[in-house]
């Protein structure tokens, strides 16, 4: 009974093993979209809403830093949401995917709000932010899965230049 335990148990990390080694590494836009689905339920809990507004900002600054667009220190919100949405869009680029304009200005503008002024921020605006932030986690995964079926159809194979 023991030596059969131990031989299945060896069989299934072996298998996991292999499935691991033939699955291609997680690419930017992948990873965001997985912290960002770990993150959107617990915004949407905070019992604060303007500190959920600044997490959820937070949280898609941290995720695009990882996709390889960190903020730079002395950008300003607007210029670090212009810049993100600029290199998205270009048709040569490194950032996560292509991003819609409006779900990253609209938790932009919250954010700022939030951040920098006086006024109230309800739950409607924290349902606004989860909501924009959604929104980005959608756009994400949308052109995740493009670039793995464009990866998926491209031939396979080295090239045959001699290196």
């Amino acid at each position: 009974g023991l030596a059969l335990a131990a031989m299945v148990g060896i069989l299934v990390a072996q298998l996991v093993a292999e499935r691991r080694r033939r699955r291609p590494p997680p690419t930017p836009a992948e990873r965001l979209v997985g912290l960002l689905d770990d993150t959107l339920e617990d915004l949407e809990a905070d019992p604060d809403p303007r500190r959920a507004v600044i997490a959820a900002w937070a949280r898609m600054e941290r995720g695009l830093a990882a996709a390889g667009l960190p903020r730079r220190p002395a950008e300003a919100p607007f210029e670090y949401a212009t810049r993100v949405l600029e290199a998205s869009t270009a048709p040569i680029h490194r950032g996560p995917g292509p991003l819609r304009p409006g779900s990253v200005r609209r938790l932009t503008v919250l954010f700022e709000r939030a951040k920098f002024s006086h006024h109230d921020i309800g739950p409607a605006d924290r349902d606004e932010a989860v909501a924009a932030l959604r929104a980005v986690r959608r756009e994400l995964a949308e052109a995740a899965a493009l670039a793995a079926r464009a990866a998926a159809a491209a031939p396979a194979g080295g090239g045959g230049d001699g290196r």
